[in-house]
């Protein structure tokens, strides 16, 4: 059972491994909205293929079922008369409950992607990264109808890299999940009675247990009066969806909606100007964000290759955001030279605070 691509290279190998028989390939169904939204190609949404798994079992000629509840009597009737010996979830989108996986003779397992009890939720590859966590990894679980609360059969530990997006963390991690859900698999299996396995499985322990709720688009709003770490994380947090976005305000008070496609954090050096809060957002090229930086970061970024006419920075709390690549409304995603090629003839640009006060609904949690 599963959607997103976090399941696809595990549900592979357990179909690679001549031991394994896949009854049938249980996933959410695609609404008409959904599956318009993944096929138009649009180059200015960066939200996911609607259902990879379904791409994958398709391909694989596989059984697939596409209930809409899962725990409807419908779907939990059909799971007994199939009787299945294990259920193997990943990346699914439902809780099962207590029926649904009482319908197979050794119960479900979980892959999910941290290393449990830590990031229980929807979204934990991307909070490992929000949270700033340095280490993350894979666990999978023997199922409970309580969320990710289970068990523990395996682990497996990745250190997050100080760039990594959580694209990219996912990805990783997807492949280093492929072990230990074939060893789990193997435990359950390796006597008559599934209960050996789950015995000898780690307890969680509750006072451990961080949320890793589902993302809102709302998450991705930047409000540069944050700290620029902060700023930072939400932006390889959120890679791809919803990714991080503002409005960006002209000479002519004309709004254009922008993403950031690359950015890169640094402080100011102790040689830099100084700015004050009410030039948080504000967005500086040229010259004029040589002086902002400071001498010895201009000279350290020049050296990697930078040029002054391609230099692009945003202004935010305890530093800047260097912006590399960048995607105004209705135009594709540009470098910072060919953005600053059409924008730089405006005095000033800056981006527009979410709210009069600082309380972004994604960053607050972060400061807790």
């Amino acid at each position: 059972m599963g959607t997103g691509a976090f399941a696809v290279p595990s549900f592979a190998a357990v179909l690679a491994d001549l031991r394994n028989e896949i009854v049938a390939v249980v996933t959410k169904p695609i609404s008409n909205d959904a599956s318009a939204k993944g096929t138009k190609g649009s180059t200015s949404s960066n939200k996911p293929l609607p259902n990879p798994v379904l791409a994958w079992a398709q391909e694989n000629a596989l059984r697939i079922i596409t209930p809409a509840s899962i725990n409807s009597e419908e779907s939990v009737e059909w799971l007994r008369e199939e009787s299945a010996d294990l259920l193997f979830v990943c990346d699914y989108g439902q809780i099962l409950s207590r029926d649904a996986l009482s319908t197979a003779k050794r119960g479900g397992i979980n892959l999910h992607g941290s290393l449990l009890p830590r990031h229980r939720g929807a979204a934990p590859v991307q909070w490992s990264i929000l949270r700033g966590d340095s280490v993350t990894g894979v666990s999978v679980i023997h199922m409970t109808p309580k969320l990710d609360g289970g068990p523990i059969i395996s682990q497996s530990t990745t250190t997050i890299g100080p760039r990594q997006t959580a694209q990219e963390l996912e990805t990783e991690l997807s492949s280093s999940g492929l072990a230990c859900s074939l060893q789990s698999i193997e435990a359950i299996f390796a006597n008559d009675d599934a209960t050996v396995a789950v015995a000898a499985a780690a307890i969680q322990d509750p006072a451990l247990v961080t949320p890793a709720p589902r993302l809102a688009k709302s998450d991705g709003q930047i409000d540069c009066r944050y700290d620029v770490t902060l700023i930072d994380r939400q932006f390889r947090g959120l890679q791809p969806w919803p990714g991080l976005y503002g409005n960006m305000m002209d000479d002519q008070q004309r709004s254009t909606r922008v993403i950031f496609g690359a950015v890169t954090p640094f402080a100011r050096s102790s040689d830099a100007q100084p700015l004050d809060e009410q030039r948080y957002g504000q967005l500086l090229w040229g010259e004029q964000a040589c002086q902002a930086i400071g001498d010895s970061v201009w000279k350290s970024m020049e050296s990697d290759g930078i040029r002054q006419s391609q230099l692009l920075i945003v202004v935010c709390n305890n530093g800047f955001l260097r912006v590399d690549r960048i995607q105004p409304a209705g135009k594709r995603m540009l470098t910072s030279g060919e953005f600053l090629a059409g924008y730089s003839k405006n005095k000033s640009l800056h981006l527009e605070h979410v709210t009069p006060v600082a309380c972004h609904p994604l960053l607050e949690k972060l400061l807790r």
